[in-house]
């Protein structure tokens, strides 16, 4: 009876102290893509490109997921670093970036206004494991100027997802959600429409 009282003894201190412990997960977002060449994109270098401010962004307090329960281990938020919309946006200046195009401020060519629609990356557990799945979906709005009345909208997004036994950390989690940015950054450089749009758009600055 002793024995048995010890080990109920020890398993609640060791729940309480579980539960006790931050269940946060923190993770980050690669700090750079890169787009493939040659490419259609890169097909329009050395064109310079503005981007506008990153719409419909989630609150950069916010978590972009949650991350499954195990054995006293309760589950929790997933949260990033920095915003989503500075990720979003870093990621398509590389995309550009690496096709040849240069990123400006001012006196751009043509203009892209960049819309986040989905950033989020999930651990639920599933069975025996955990599925870590990231998705990321973004429409860019191409147009000659800020505000102009004509313009061409194109959607892209990804997804990947990777199956783990034990329960995921920070390095599977940036892992998956890292891949997921650099397919994005991929399905963006190889649009043929992509292309046509900033090519159609773009203005003559001598």
């Amino acid at each position: 009876m002793r024995r048995l009282a010890a080990l109920r003894l020890i398993l609640s201190v060791a729940a309480a102290a579980h539960a006790g412990c931050a269940s946060d997960l923190v993770v980050r977002a690669p700090d750079a893509v890169s787009a493939p060449r040659p490419s259609p994109l890169a097909d329009l270098a050395p064109l310079t490109v503005s981007i506008g401010p990153v719409e419909g962004a989630p609150d950069p307090r916010a978590a972009i997921g949650e991350r499954g329960a195990a054995f006293l281990q309760p589950g929790g938020p997933i949260y990033l670093t920095e915003a989503p919309a500075r990720a979003i946006r870093r990621t398509l200046e590389e995309t550009f970036s690496s096709a040849g195009l240069r990123v400006v401020l001012r006196e751009a060519q043509v203009h892209v206004a960049l819309r986040l629609s989905e950033f989020r990356v999930d651990a639920p557990r599933d069975g025996g494991g955990w599925s870590v799945v990231a998705r990321v979906g973004v429409s860019l709005r191409v147009s000659a100027a800020p505000g102009d009345e004509t313009w061409d909208e194109l959607r892209s997004s990804s997804e990947r997802s990777q199956r783990v036994v034990w329960r995921p950390g920070i390095a599977s989690v940036e892992s998956v959600l890292g891949g997921c940015l650099e397919d994005l950054a991929v399905v963006l450089a190889s649009s043929d429409e992509l292309a046509a749009a900033l090519s159609a758009h773009a203005r003559d600055r001598g």
